[in-house]
């Protein structure tokens, strides 16, 4: 009928998942976002955090459009902030369990091709480089000193203030969010990758939040880590 707007037309415009977050601490910055048992984070103290790791690892050489990998175990606050900085800082996350095969993992993140692993309680390892890469395609040189040799979580946490602190190249609805390897026909794992604009979003009621999300839950016996951190990540936007 004419006159009558369509679904599309009253659709939200495309937005990453960095952007939902940022809107999210920006309606409720007090509001509980992360539970790990030890202590809960509001989302101005979660963003914080995201933008203080992102800024951290874009300083290590990670930037837009690179994918990194994430082998933690569940149940820690350093999880969910490590994806979350990933996604930040430009890239998509690579996760594999922390029980999985060495081989495994290996394989992944090979065939992924990942700029560096996040292990352990948020320990960053930059990946080897090929000699005979393009000199313009190498990473940015990983600082020696202080916090850039590998402890993304070292020193004292960022002030809430810095919440809104601009990061110098964000995510666009057009790159990756994440890749999810799969067995694949032949056994090898075949990664599958999913943009910020296919990243199934959760709705909400304007104004309202929910509880945080207990990230303790997902270590219980049986509950596998990095990648199950995929659904649950999202309950936090």
């Amino acid at each position: 009928m004419a006159g009558v707007l369509s679904a599309s037309a009253l659709a939200a415009p495309p937005r990453t998942l960095l952007d939902i977050l940022r809107e999210t601490t920006l309606r409720h910055p007090e509001a509980s976002a992360l539970d790990d048992g030890q202590g809960v984070l509001s989302y101005r103290e979660l963003m914080a955090r995201v933008l203080a790791a992102a800024a951290w690892l874009q300083l290590a050489g990670v930037h837009r459009g690179n994918r990194v990998g994430v082998r933690m175990a569940s149940g820690s606050r350093e999880l969910y902030i490590s994806i979350l900085a990933i996604l930040a800082a430009g890239a998509a996350y690579v996760p594999v369990d922390a029980d999985d095969p060495e081989e495994r993992a290996k394989l992944v993140f090979r065939e992924a091709g990942v700029r560096g692993v996040i292990t352990g309680a948020g320990q960053f390892t930059p990946s080897a480089v090929d000699p005979g890469e393009r000199p313009d395609l190498l990473p940015a040189p990983v600082p020696t000193s202080g916090r850039a040799t590998g402890a993304l979580f070292e020193g004292r946490p960022p002030h809430p203030s810095t919440s809104s602190t601009p990061m110098v190249s964000p995510p666009q609805v057009s790159d990756d969010a994440w890749v999810i390897s799969t067995s694949g026909s032949t056994g090898t794992p075949k990664g599958v990758a999913v943009t910020h604009r296919h990243a199934p979003q959760r709705r909400r009621v304007r104004g309202c939040r929910g509880a945080p999300l207990r990230a303790e839950r997902a270590a219980r016996p049986g509950r596998p880590g990095a990648r199950r951190s995929v659904g649950r990540v999202r309950r936090l936007l």
